[in-house]
Formats: C-alpha cells, structure tokens, sequence
C-alpha cells in the first residue's frame, strides 16, 4: 500500500516545522523531571526528520495518507 514519506515532501517546506518541533523538544527536555520523561524526549529529538521505512509485515500506520495505486 503506497504512502506519502516524508523524502516526498521538499526540504523547503519540511524544515520550518522540522526547526519548530525541535526547539519545543530542547525546552522540554530541560524541564523534563524524570529519568522516563528525559529519555523519551531525547529519543525523539534524535530520530527527529529520520524516514520511517514501513513494511508490509507493519501495519499500515494510524493517520497515514493512503495514495492510490495507478
């Protein structure tokens, strides 16, 4: 089933939103007060702006643009 990846949508239009999220993330983790909280947080600062392969052995994920096939 094809999808809308992220490596479809233009660096021009992803990396104002991609700066955006990043720096809500760099506030929270400093006010982050667990140890849970701080490693949530900096795994997805870390992953953030990474593709995400989807297989079909993954279910198709929740909120995904299904395109149709041609």
């Amino acid at each position: 089933m094809p999808v809308i990846s992220q490596r479809d949508i233009p660096i021009e239009i992803r990396k104002p939103h991609l700066e955006k999220r990043k720096a809500e993330l760099k506030r929270a983790l400093l006010n982050a007060t667990s140890e849970e909280q701080h490693l949530r947080i900096k795994t997805e600062l870390d992953n953030l702006g990474k593709a995400k392969e989807y297989g079909d052995h993954i279910p198709f994920p929740i909120g995904a643009i299904q395109v149709p096939q041609q």
